[in-house]
């Protein structure tokens, strides 16, 4: 029952994210993306499979940058949660690490893990709504989809390279303006 309830505020909070992104205008505030980062990770911390994950930050950023804070968060939450559900706890050192640079094209934003990595015949689906593409995933498929949305509701690309096995590396470019 327990693991049930957990299963559907998951998927109800998915929901609320996603009509939330839709709906909500874009709010630029300065933002130190590193702090975001970091409260990110708080609710993340306490799941069980979190605890032997090296979580890392990056950047070449020197200052804040003008960003949705709200969506960024959304952003990071969605792509953390896979991060740590699809880890591979056959690995001896497993990581998780967010690199945040200045590019020509804006701020990217590039999120690498060593986990299980994502089939290649899925890969071509994951930022479907409602598209799992694992077994192993007791969510409802909404956690790409809204990180997806979230990117290109602000005004960004999100591309991702996966080798099962091996690890999923997605990278975000978002335009921003430097403070």
């Amino acid at each position: 029952i327990k693991d049930c309830v957990v299963r559907l505020d998951t998927t109800i909070s998915s929901i609320l994210e996603y009509s939330r992104n839709g709906n909500m205008e874009i709010k630029q505030n300065d933002v130190n993306i590193k702090d975001i980062w970091e409260q990110s990770l708080v609710p993340h911390a306490s799941a069980g499979r979190a605890a032997d994950i090296n979580f890392s930050y990056e950047t070449n950023i020197k200052s804040t940058v003008k960003i949705d804070a709200f969506r960024l968060g959304v952003i990071f939450n969605n792509l953390l949660s896979n991060a740590i559900k699809y880890c591979d706890s056959n690995k001896k050192e497993r990581y998780v690490k967010l690199i945040a640079r200045q590019s020509v094209n804006g701020l990217q934003l590039i999120l690498a893990d060593n986990g299980l990595g994502i089939p290649e015949e899925h890969q071509s689906r994951v930022f479907n709504m409602f598209y799992r593409a694992s077994s192993l995933s007791q969510g409802a498929g909404l956690g790409l989809y809204i990180v997806k949305q979230a990117v290109d509701k602000l005004g960004g690309v999100i591309f991702h390279d996966s080798v099962e096995g091996v690890g999923t590396t997605f990278t975000i470019t978002l335009p921003m303006v430097i403070e």
